[in-house]
């Protein structure tokens, strides 16, 4: 009798409480994705200078070809900033994807793998009497 309670509290907590917390850690590692590639901070600063390197603009308004390179260092290095954010920000979101297609497999794993078990049991039962 107290093998069957046992199964019995088994599969309760297996169909019940532990979904629940595989559920939990999968948005854990949602969460933790976005903070180690830092997603929120990469879309807001995306257009920012590349470790803010840019050029404050002189004061003598004349001086046009001061003004120019400044203009274009400014802007080079905001095309720097933007290409690495954007190749941040792809691997980021390409590890969430990947996260998000892994999440249905290894639930679904997770609500057969007792009859697996069964399973595998009795075919290691019957490869034994073969």
């Amino acid at each position: 009798m107290g093998v069957i309670t046992i199964l019995i509290d088994y599969l309760l907590w297996h169909y019940s409480k532990a979904v629940v917390s595989l559920l939990l850690v999968f948005r854990n590692l949602f969460l933790f994705i976005t903070n180690l590639f830092s997603l929120p901070l990469l879309f807001r600063t995306w257009l920012s200078p590349w470790r803010r390197l840019d050029e404050g603009y002189t004061k003598n308004i004349t001086d046009i070809g001061a003004i120019a390179s400044t203009l274009v260092l400014n802007i080079l290095m905001r095309l720097v900033g933007f290409i690495m954010r954007t190749g941040v920000i792809a691997i980021g979101l390409l590890t969430i994807l990947f996260l998000t297609l892994l999440l249905p497999l290894v639930l679904a794993i997770w609500l057969l793998l007792p009859f697996i078990i069964i399973f595998l049991f009795l075919l290691g039962i019957g490869l034994l009497f073969k």
